[in-house]
């Protein structure tokens, strides 16, 4: 009952609107047209944090472990009527998590030139076997900036640590463990983001398509 009342206050006080973005507003002032930066946007966060110890002895050994665990949704909830926000692979939208991924969607590979050639392409491109088909959401003929949509949430729904320690005789030893659970990840350049910026390379090749395209 104690734990059970623990963690329900603490869940109170995560659960929260924050006017905490920066909106441009346009405003006219005589002739002129100026863009002002105010703190008028609303971020809601909803979650909850559990952590747990314990510490106990066996003869001469001390040893203890810390475990804890976060849940938090993320969403802007308004941009003062302004928005939405892109820079580069991100985008700050009503409705969606803080910095969404926001790019082309693709359903697949083209497998022969043919079909590369009767699908709509970015303008300037050499399209191939091999290379992604993306999807002409606005079924235009073209494949540009219209055609981006939400692809995923960079912020982990989950987080989680655990610490473990010992000591003996005047010796201690300690091992760290985190991690996230629930994060969309973006693929890029050899790359795959992990829980704090660019962390290992990770490799990625269709199978069956174009092989002499992707070497």
């Amino acid at each position: 009952a104690m734990l059970r009342g623990l963690v329900a206050e603490i869940v109170d006080e995560i659960i929260a609107a924050l006017p905490s973005l920066l909106t441009a507003k346009a405003e006219r002032v005589r002739d002129r047209v100026y863009r002002t930066l105010r703190n008028a946007g609303v971020v809601e966060n909803k979650g909850w944090e559990l952590a747990l110890g314990w510490q106990d002895a066996v003869g001469e050994v001390n040893y203890g472990l810390d475990f804890n665990l976060s849940d938090n949704r993320n969403e802007v909830i308004d941009l003062n009527g302004t928005g939405p926000y892109v820079s580069g692979e991100r985008v700050v939208m009503e409705g969606q998590p803080m910095n969404s991924w926001y790019g082309l969607e693709a359903d697949g590979y083209f497998r022969t030139q043919e079909e590369a050639d009767a699908h709509p392409q970015p303008s300037g491109w050499i399209t191939r076997p091999g290379d992604l088909r993306f999807i002409d959401q606005n079924n235009d003929g073209v494949i540009n900036e219209h055609d981006r949509v939400i692809l995923g949430n960079p912020n982990p729904r989950y987080m989680f640590g655990l610490n473990l320690n010992a000591a003996w005789r005047g010796f201690d030893a300690g091992m760290f463990f985190q991690g996230v659970g629930k994060r969309d990840q973006y693929l890029a350049l050899g790359f795959i983001q992990g829980v704090s910026g660019w962390v290992g390379e990770a490799l990625a090749r269709p199978v069956d398509v174009g092989e002499e395209r992707l070497q």
